[in-house]
């Protein structure tokens, strides 16, 4: 070893193993960079958002109808009357209510086709709050803790005490919910840079729109992320390296999605494992308490909300009572709800590009196209991939968390949205599997080390050839779909 190397290497041994390690992992670049970059994806979201008239997510309206709720201080559902059997709905303001209602005439299957969007949203320039509630029901939401609305209720309560039009009100909480989303994908890349495949399935058209949609899709999306990276990035560091805020937000996340996503209950699974990995006792008292909050959040949404849209012979409790007590049963039914035809195609489709109410498709060429981008992804990533023993469970935990989440998707649908017995379980939609699939996508890509300089490249190029299709895909299909002047 020449003269000038000694000291350095000296010094690198003599600081033990955590100088050698990055937390962070590989990045392409440094904040600044990051910060541009979030302003750039920032100004495209505000631009698609042009494309887009108000509510045209999925059951948006219920949960902005929510998030009004929490800016009003109601944090739970409650009862319009004292002899109703469960919580159902809360006070909303009535001018805000009469906007959500007048914009489904171009959604779904209420969808009046004589109605514009254009005029409906130049209406809505036009009225203000009105600062007089009235009762509505938004029981699909009761299941959902009330702290992934903040960013929505945050942004109706500023709008409100401004006394904005409905529209601008809306436009307001819109980009505030998806700046946040945003930042937490940012930070998810500045602790650790996702792998190909994890980036291929953010920048699906579906992912795209959830993300730039008020709904509490894409902040689970972004949340989702920012675990991954938060917990690939501690079970790469040396054990005795502590990091008391990369750990706070760990746990923060799991809450968040747990609480609002019971599916994703398996995720419990990884802060635990960092717990066996570092043992501590106050380690061990915070995953406790992040179970009892998860469980009593989950068990109180279960017992205190009850859907009169729903005309079922057992409760809901009574339906997971069954199926705990049948386990193989209801695993032939999730294989017999896979098998057939029709309900697979569509998972399929509405993975990735089944916007608006499920009636602004991408075309049928572009969902395969999309389809066979993800397979190249996957690909590229297992092949930039050195797998490595020491990080072997770390992987394998996050794959079956995934595989897990994927899983009880199918169960919390079967106890919450249908009747027992059932043929095969109804109401499940592609999306609802980006997020296990971003799990188990992290755990197939490199965690501990380092790309090469010519896979990074390829990376970043067939990153940008991605992102500029996708874009260009989910740009056509919403012009098309709603023919919204820009505002």
């Amino acid at each position: 070893m020449s003269a000038s190397v000694q000291p350095i290497a000296g010094r690198l041994a003599a600081r033990g193993p955590a100088a050698r390690f990055d937390l962070r992992g590989p990045r392409t670049g440094g904040l600044p960079m990051l910060v541009g970059a979030f302003l750039l994806a920032l100004l495209v979201a505000w631009g698609l958002m042009r494309l887009v008239p108000a509510f045209q997510s999925p059951d948006e309206n219920v949960h902005l109808l929510r998030a009004d709720m929490i800016a009003h201080g109601q944090w739970t559902l409650r009862k319009d009357e004292p002899d109703e059997v469960g919580n159902q709905g809360g006070y909303v303001d009535r001018n805000f209510m009469a906007f959500t209602s007048r914009m489904r005439a171009i959604s779904g299957t209420e969808r009046d086709y004589t109605a514009s969007a254009s005029a409906l949203m130049d209406q809505a320039s036009a009225e203000r709050w009105a600062h007089k509630d009235l009762f509505v029901n938004a029981v699909g939401t009761g299941y959902y803790a009330p702290l992934i609305y903040l960013p929505h209720a945050l942004g109706l309560r500023t709008a409100r005490a401004l006394d904005l039009s409905m529209r601008a009100s809306y436009e307001l909480t819109r980009l505030l919910v998806a700046a946040t989303a945003l930042a937490m994908i940012a930070w998810a890349w500045r602790v650790f840079t996702p792998n190909l495949l994890v980036r291929a399935l953010v920048l699906m058209p579906m992912a795209v729109f959830q993300i730039i949609s008020p709904t509490i899709d894409g902040l689970s999306i972004a949340a989702a992320l920012l675990l991954a990276a938060l917990f690939s990035a501690r079970c790469m560091a040396p054990r005795e390296q502590a990091n008391p805020l990369q750990e706070y937000a760990l746990y923060a996340c799991t809450l968040l999605l747990v609480t609002s996503r019971v599916n994703l209950a398996p995720l419990l699974l990884l802060p635990l494992w960092l717990l066996v990995r570092r043992f501590s006792a106050a380690h061990l008292l915070a995953w406790i308490a992040l179970c009892m909050a998860c469980a009593g959040w989950t068990l109180y949404g279960i017992a205190t909300t009850a859907d009169a849209r729903l005309v079922r012979n057992h409760a809901t409790i009574e339906i997971l009572a069954i199926y705990l007590q049948d386990p193989l049963g209801f695993a032939r039914l999730i294989l017999d709800t896979l098998l057939d035809s029709d309900t697979g195609y569509f998972y399929a489709y509405s993975f990735v590009g089944m916007m608006g109410w499920l009636d602004a498709a991408v075309t049928k060429d572009a969902m395969k196209a999309i389809w066979c981008a993800l397979a190249m992804a996957l690909a590229m990533t297992i092949w930039s991939t050195r797998y490595l023993r020491r990080d072997a469970a770390a992987r394998g935990l996050l794959l079956i968390v995934g595989l897990a989440s994927s899983a009880m998707v199918f169960l919390a649908l079967a106890i919450s949205w249908n009747d027992y017995p059932v043929a095969i379980i109804s109401g499940i939609q592609g999306r609802y599997f980006i997020v296990p699939a971003l799990l188990a996508a992290t755990a197939l890509g490199p965690m501990g080390q380092p790309a090469s300089p010519t896979q990074r490249t390829v990376a970043h190029v067939l990153t940008a050839a991605l992102a500029l299709g996708s874009l260009y895909i989910l740009a056509t299909t919403l012009s098309e779909r709603y023919a919204l002047r820009l505002l």
